[in-house]
């Protein structure tokens, strides 16, 4: 148990020495292991027992978001009669409200577009995915402009908060996300509906 406290501790230190470096350096090409090792007074086996290179620390970050995207995702589409999306909209709350500070330094690196199109891809496959159903009730292109129109607005909307854009609050963002999600639902029922009438 000690050991597994140790290695979080760990792991946090250099997490937070990382995302310090990114908020005065501004672009992960300038950062050294070394100088990640130095913020967070810890030894380079140590930073070596977690990461393999600086570029693994962001891939961490970025992970983390990505798998708590999918999960909520994927709970959410096993049960085809759920129609609320809060409790999976809060998974993400959670994990943006309780890494914000960090994630407000990471937004600020240079490869964050790349980033950003890797939530969108993976949204927009599974949104897809779970409404091929609703394939039928429009154009391909025009299916195509919805979903893109809802992936855009949530994915921007949350990387303008971490970036300082918007002077919104996590919970008003989450909120909203929710409305355009059941806007989304309500407009393709009324759309089958009148398909079907």
């Amino acid at each position: 148990m000690t050991l597994y406290r140790n290695s979080r501790r760990s792991k946090r230190l250099i997490r937070e020495a990382f995302a310090e470096l990114v908020d005065e350096k501004g672009d992960i090409n300038k950062i050294t292991v070394k100088e990640i090792i130095d913020k967070a007074d810890i030894s380079k086996s140590t930073f070596y027992a977690h990461y393999v290179d600086i570029y693994a620390v962001i891939e961490e970050f970025e992970n983390e978001i990505i798998s708590t995207i999918n999960n909520s995702i994927d709970d959410f589409l096993k049960d085809k009669n759920n129609q609320e999306f809060m409790p999976y909209i809060n998974r993400l709350l959670e994990l943006f409200t309780e890494n914000e500070e960090l994630y407000k330094k990471l937004f600020k690196v240079e490869n964050e577009v790349n980033f950003v199109d890797k939530i969108k891809t993976i949204i927009l496959k599974k949104l897809e995915n779970s409404l091929k159903v609703e394939l039928r009730l429009f154009p391909k292109e025009q299916f195509k402009f919805y979903l893109d129109f809802i992936t855009n607005g949530i994915t921007y909307l949350v990387v303008d908060y971490f970036k300082s854009t918007v002077d919104l609050s996590l919970n008003f963002i989450a909120d909203e996300m929710n409305n355009m999600l059941k806007m989304l639902v309500s407009f393709l029922k009324a759309e089958e509906a009148k398909l079907n009438n």
